[in-house]
């Protein structure tokens, strides 16, 4: 089986949208003191080693529920 050319300039993409999701959770990680629901390192964990599911989560339920 050949390696298709094709597949890989179907997955940089991703992987773009990837880094930029985790670098995006991880600057506001750094800049945040306080986390609902688990610990701030747990919520490093998710966001780096559960791909594109983890950052999504984070923003969903630390970004959008800001009291600020």
């Amino acid at each position: 089986m050949e390696f298709d050319a094709m597949y890989l300039w179907a997955a940089i993409p991703l992987a773009l949208i990837n880094l930029s999701l985790i670098l995006y959770c991880l600057i506001d990680w750094l800049k945040r003191n306080e986390f609902k629901l688990m610990d701030k390192w747990a919520w490093l964990a998710i966001f780096v080693f559960i791909q594109f599911i983890g950052p999504i989560l984070y923003i969903i339920l630390i970004k959008n529920n800001d009291d600020h």
